[in-house]
């Protein structure tokens, strides 16, 4: 797996934040969750200009309806499908509680396409509900967390934790790729 061009990215100050609440920030950089729901953008253009590269903050709050238990830890859910509750559970099974913490950048993902919620396949998505579909085909998630303070909407990271995210690349591992969930992460190259 050859991710240099993300590691470009970042070198280059390219690369935006998005702050998700766990354990949705979890389950988006272990490769789970395929896509992010948002209400924004609507229109078609602004969507045209949004595929690229995103670090995944976890925001300092969780959702707070529902638990589930993980390794004697407590995860927040709101109400949600049984079978999305099954889906974090095996998105956090395997991995280190960095995916799980608060108030860090905790992987990355990357979105080749933002599309609004209509096609069969979206209805089959336990993940899918719209109304704007950020649809996720490499995720990645880091060994150690950042700790960093987010913001709503995208936002672009300091040059600070720009130069610490690329000193936990050598350690993060590829738990999605070409739109599939890997059956073992793997360590990427990024030179």
């Amino acid at each position: 797996m050859y991710l240099k061009p993300f590691a470009d990215l970042l070198r280059e100050g390219r690369v935006r934040c998005l702050s998700v609440r766990q354990p949705w920030a979890g389950c988006l950089v272990t490769g789970a969750k395929t896509v992010e729901n948002r209400k924004w953008p609507e229109g078609e253009e602004a969507r045209a200009k949004l595929p690229g590269w995103y670090l995944i903050h976890a925001s300092k709050i969780g959702e707070e309806a529902g638990a589930v238990s993980y390794r004697g830890r407590h995860v927040y859910v709101p109400n949600v499908p049984i079978a999305r509750v099954r889906e974090v559970r095996k998105a956090i099974g395997g991995f280190a509680n960095s995916s799980l913490d608060l108030g860090a950048i905790v992987g990355a993902v990357h979105v080749p396409r933002v599309d609004l919620f209509y096609t069969d396949r979206d209805a089959c998505n336990p993940w899918a509900c719209g109304p704007v579909l950020w649809r996720v085909d490499v995720a990645i998630v880091f060994e150690g967390s950042i700790p960093c303070s987010g913001s709503l909407g995208l936002w672009k990271p300091s040059e600070a934790v720009l130069g610490r995210v690329l000193r936990e690349l050598p350690r993060a591992v590829v738990t999605r790729y070409n739109g599939e969930e890997l059956p073992e992460p793997r360590r990427a190259t990024w030179e």
